[in-house]
């Protein structure tokens, strides 16, 4: 990946750092896996989308619709 498609590191709210270090990995954990399931429901519902569209332009579409 290079480095300018990199997330950022997560910024915990000040709320959040005053409660340890223990929440602070609880928290980044949570994000975490928030973020990863959310890539996968778009993932799926790309491809779910992408159903609707000619086999042959399919590839087109994908890339219109990812960048």
């Amino acid at each position: 990946m290079p480095p300018s498609a990199r997330p950022a590191p997560l910024q915990l709210p000040p709320g959040v750092t005053a409660l340890g270090p223990e929440a602070c990995a609880a928290v980044a954990a949570l994000v975490s896996d928030a973020e990863r399931a959310q890539s996968a429901e778009v993932d799926a519902a790309l491809q779910e989308g992408l159903r609707v569209v000619p086999r042959p332009l399919r590839g087109i579409a994908r890339r219109v619709l990812t960048g």
